[in-house]
């Protein structure tokens, strides 16, 4: 097994998935979010802490649309942290930043207010796996062809990944 160093740069914004009221309205009262973010529509998952978190399971994603694009089988892998632990998630160092945009229909406007990220964000996190040269390319053809996120049929959540070897279990 080897240990990957990742780092994925947004070249468009990474829109945060969709929330419930209920979630936000959670996370208000735990003063994980302001008043204002209790009318958004989309928002990043928050961890224990409150801090924002990409989850592995929308990460494992966007690799297997890569891998089935390519004609590869889907390396296995886990994200894990400093000791070596496995995590379900990847924490978002810095709060993610915040737009409302007009939605126009026939009858009348209104917004949609969300989370999202962009090329000043830098997501790093550790992954183990037994292929390191296919994950590479899956995370290659993800960023550049699939992306992360909320629209991505619309030019959405593009990235670009860096990835070093740190060391081999």
């Amino acid at each position: 097994m080897v240990v990957l160093k990742v780092k994925i740069v947004p070249e468009t914004w990474f829109l945060a998935p969709k929330v419930t009221e209920a979630q936000l309205k959670r996370w208000y009262e735990k003063g994980w979010i302001d008043e204002e973010m209790l009318h958004a529509d989309r928002a990043f998952f928050r961890n224990s802490e409150g801090k924002p978190i990409l989850l592995k399971l929308h990460i494992r994603a966007f690799l297997r649309r890569a891998a089935k694009e390519l004609g590869k089988e889907m390396p296995k892998f886990e994200i894990v942290d400093e000791n070596g632990r496995p995590v379900e998630y990847v924490v978002i160092n810095d709060q993610p930043l915040r737009y409302r945009r007009p939605i126009l229909d026939e009858e009348n406007t209104t917004t949609e207010f969300f989370e999202y990220l962009d090329g000043t964000y830098e997501i790093e996190f550790l992954v183990e796996t037994d292929d390191p040269k296919t994950l590479a390319e899956l995370f290659a053809y993800a960023g550049k062809y699939i992306g992360y996120g909320g629209t991505t049929g619309k030019g959405y959540g593009r990235f670009k990944v860096f990835i070093e070897a740190v060391s081999e279990k």
